[in-house]
């Protein structure tokens, strides 16, 4: 869902008056890229700790792209029916960023393995 976001901005901001929102635009194709490609340099990692580490760091970049699409669509350059879109999607992959972290960062019960008997 993140990168479907990412290509989802990268259409967004195609109408862009480019002029003017230069700056913007490359910001939210950046915050767009950004979160899938922590999600997926976390899950490439080695260890459960580095993993939540990036998914924190997607989260980071998906909050800065909400924020940056509520902009674009303030001052009249994005298409609000494709900004809400985008939204309900952020929101989406939010929840489950955060359910994922909540599930990572719960102790994982040991196994117990006897010693075998001799």
């Amino acid at each position: 869902m993140a990168i479907q976001i990412a290509e989802d901005v990268f259409n967004l901001t195609k109408s862009f008056p480019i002029n003017q929102t230069r700056i913007l635009t490359d910001q939210m194709q950046r915050s767009a890229i950004s979160s899938s490609s922590n999600i997926a340099e976390g899950h490439g990692g080695g260890s459960r700790k580095e993993y939540v580490k990036f998914l924190y760091y997607s989260n980071r970049s998906r909050c800065e792209l909400e924020s940056q699409l509520i902009l674009a669509v303030r001052l009249g350059f994005a298409d609000r029916i494709l900004s809400r879109a985008i939204m309900e999607k952020l929101v989406s992959i939010g929840k489950m960023l955060t359910q994922l972290i909540k599930k990572l960062e719960t102790p994982q019960p040991k196994t117990h393995n006897p010693k075998p008997k001799s």
